[in-house]
């Protein structure tokens, strides 16, 4: 018997092997529909159907490597000294059975080596493209269980931000996102090595890892920067002017607004490294960074020609850089916002609103888009990221009708953040005539939790003014807030829930008279009865400011009130 098992037959030993089609091949997946029931199911005329009887070969095909464990499969595989014999898997029988059921012819010899070709496992495999050993049983499903393993461990580890530089050193990512910052170290001719002066403030480095998202929350580049620690400057000696004009949030909703009545196209592009394109006026002095020493001179520090991040200087120095170049090129600066530069061509119009280095642009003919692009990408190194999509944390889609601008993907985050992804919705942000104040009797709750929420809330108002009020209202009492206090928060939070999408609406081909609204109670404070204005602006339709604020003053009459929220809303 034993014979038989391990000496089968020649003609069973050399046999040719059989090459059997993937499954996904023969028979596509089946889909299940949303009745549960699964979809229908063709096949392929031209695929090899598939054999009904299992030869030995076949048999070979399905063996698990012999470094598989056993977790991964339910499976047991015969062995014989250190030669693992090819099997089928042994099923467990019970006594009453074992007496009538017969096992199937299930061993081979091991010491036939398997043949196999020099060149190619099949025509569409090369041996180069094989895993593993060719004298081993082809084994792809688990291969490519083992690759999608590794492939969701990889993007794991790319979406984390190193905390130091010897984490960052671990993947790959980062070590190139290091070496690109470098690279432009060395192309805008940043600093120069000099030997350490005596008596003077020498500033250290540290490397900044940051993962840079999209709109739909996809990781968009893995991004290092070099920064200074800044906060060793002392003024007078190595800073002088830290003052840089950023571009308030009504600014780029006047851009948008006015954009949409002309009916423009809104583009956006990023300046990469921007701080490092400013001139330095001071002199200032950083060590080498880890990692990156130069071997001959270790002792050495870098003399700065240029700005860098961390550096209190460096917003002005870029700013000073930007604006002087866009001057010379034609553009005039806006009266109001310093951040608003306009180009006249005749009767056509460019506009550029810059946030930092993050800078929008429209004009009433894409030639001037085309040509302020172009006219950018030759002084600096710019990121074109065509229309506008995602600015400041702000979804923005733009279509024929006008321009949407929401906060969905931060809300649905908010959401999940605080444990509000499954809640029953509720129609108003705030209970119909509740009248908070500060209660000293009632137990404090933790004040750290009731911050981090009135945070979150705040940013979700760039989009939703009606949030403003309801939030505004229970910022008051972050530093003793109290459970009806979490409670009215909470109850913004389920409407929200119900009300993710909603956000700002541009028509287009609209006016654009400035309207402005403003109301104000009389001494609705509870605690010290000032009362509180509410006012918006709208240009045409297009709602561009508001605001909730309780008063500093308070009045003595209800006419005073709005007198006092008019005079907040002229301003």
């Amino acid at each position: 018997m034993f014979d038989e098992l391990l000496n089968p037959p020649p003609s069973v030993v050399n046999q040719a092997p059989e090459v059997i089609a993937p499954i996904a091949e023969v028979i596509p997946p089946v889909h299940v529909d949303s009745a549960g029931s699964p979809s229908s199911t063709t096949v392929d005329q031209d695929a090899p159907s598939p054999s009904k009887t299992q030869t030995t070969t076949e048999i070979q095909s399905s063996v698990i490597p012999q470094d598989v464990g056993d977790d991964n499969l339910d499976m047991e595989v015969t062995h014989m000294g250190n030669d693992p014999l090819f099997g089928v898997p042994i099923p467990e029988v019970t006594s009453a059975q074992s007496s009538s059921t017969a096992y199937p012819q299930s061993i081979v010899q091991a010491n036939h080596p398997m043949p196999h070709h020099n060149n190619k496992w099949t025509k569409d495999h090369p041996l180069s493209n094989i895993i593993g050993q060719l004298s081993r049983p082809v084994s792809t499903r688990l291969q490519l269980y083992e690759q999608a393993l590794f492939c969701y461990y990889d993007a794991f580890l790319t979406s984390v931000e190193p905390k130091t530089y010897k984490e960052a050193l671990t993947q790959s990512c980062w070590i190139k996102a290091m070496q690109e910052e470098l690279n432009e170290f060395e192309r805008l001719e940043v600093w120069e090595l000099v030997p350490r002066p005596d008596q003077v403030i020498v500033i250290t480095l540290k490397w900044i890892y940051k993962v840079k998202l999209n709109e739909l929350g996809g990781i968009s580049k893995n991004k290092a920067r070099l920064v200074a620690r800044g906060y060793r400057q002392e003024e007078g000696i190595d800073i002088e002017e830290s003052f840089a004009p950023v571009a308030r949030l009504e600014a780029i909703w006047i851009f948008l607004a006015y954009a949409a009545h002309k009916n423009m196209v809104v583009y956006q592009m990023d300046v990469k490294t921007a701080f490092l394109n400013g001139n330095l006026r001071e002199k200032v002095y950083v060590s080498q960074s880890d990692g990156f020493e130069d071997p001959d001179n270790p002792n050495h520090v870098y003399k700065l020609k240029k700005a860098l991040y961390g550096l209190k200087q460096a917003p002005g120095a870029w700013y000073d850089m930007l604006s002087s170049f866009l001057l010379s090129q034609d553009f005039s600066k806006g009266s109001v916002d310093p951040t608003l530069f306009i180009r006249k061509n005749g009767n056509d119009l460019l506009l550029v609103q810059i946030y930092i280095d993050d800078i929008i642009f429209a004009a009433s003919t894409l030639e001037l888009c085309d040509l302020f692009a172009n006219l950018m990408c030759s002084k600096f190194k710019m990121s074109m990221m065509g229309k506008i999509s995602f600015f400041l944390g702000l979804q923005i889609s733009q279509s024929p009708r006008g321009i949407f601008i929401n906060q969905s993907k931060y809300a649905l985050e908010s959401l999940k953040k605080y444990g509000f992804e499954s809640c029953d919705p509720v129609d108003t942000p705030m209970v119909e005539k509740s009248k908070l104040d500060e209660d000293r009797e009632e137990k404090v709750v933790n004040p750290s939790h009731y911050r981090g929420m009135i945070g979150t809330l705040l940013y979700l108002t760039a989009s939703r003014p009606d949030l403003q009020f309801a939030i505004c209202m229970c910022a008051r009492y972050q530093a003793r807030p109290t459970e009806k206090h979490v409670h009215a928060v909470k109850t913004i939070f389920r409407y929200i829930y119900g009300t993710v999408h909603r956000g700002l609406w541009h028509p287009k081909d609209s006016s654009v008279a400035l309207t402005a609204f403003a109301d104000a109670d009389h001494a609705g404070c509870q605690d010290t009865r000032r009362s509180t204005t509410g006012s918006v602006q709208f240009l045409g339709e297009r709602l561009i400011s508001w605001s909730s604020k309780r008063k500093k003053s308070a009045a003595i009459s209800s006419m005073e009130a709005e007198y006092i929220s008019l005079s907040g809303c002229c301003a």
